[in-house]
């Protein structure tokens, strides 16, 4: 007889006393195996994030300590991942906020920026970016792209076209 698992605690209820336990003792092993699946699954989860965050770390180790503002992106999603002193000084965001944000919640100009993630540009000369207060500041964005576990990142470098061009005498 075929009993699913929802209908386990009626049929147990119905049945005599030593029958119930002769029930649940059969489903015994099946209750262990499915908890043993997910006690397995889970560690393979664990580890494998701790192997994505580990080989992430290592990219991300020279960048945290870069002047320039650094910024580590999953490419697939646009999300930000880590964000580095410098771009929380430039964009006013706490690392924190950082993590909550995609790079299309930057950009001032999202779709040219979408279009870029996709295709996989290495540089751009003038983004137009959004603070947090939501004043506009130019920048150039140089990115280098990596994979991890088979999933696309990218670190992202920006320059303050503004803060970095020669000041003219006379102007």
């Amino acid at each position: 007889m075929l009993v699913t698992m929802p209908l386990l605690p009626t049929l147990l209820h119905a049945l005599q006393p030593v029958q119930a336990w002769l029930a649940l003792r059969s489903y015994t092993p099946l209750i262990w195996l499915c908890i043993g699946l997910q006690v397995a699954a889970l560690a393979y989860m664990q580890a494998f994030h701790r192997q994505v965050d580990a080989a992430l770390a290592v990219h991300w180790l020279g960048a945290r300590r870069q002047p320039r503002p650094a910024l580590l992106v999953n490419r697939h999603t646009g999300a930000i991942m880590r964000a580095n002193a410098a771009a929380c000084a430039l964009y006013g965001h706490t690392p924190r906020e950082f993590c909550r944000l995609h790079v299309h919640d930057l950009s001032a100009e999202p779709s040219e920026t979408r279009l870029a993630l996709r295709e996989g540009h290495s540089y751009a000369p003038c983004r137009l970016h959004r603070k947090k207060d939501g004043a506009v500041v130019s920048v150039a964005v140089t990115a280098e792209h990596f994979m991890v576990a088979g999933r696309p990142y990218l670190l992202a470098y920006m320059c303050d076209i503004r803060a970095a061009a020669p000041s003219r005498p006379g102007s």
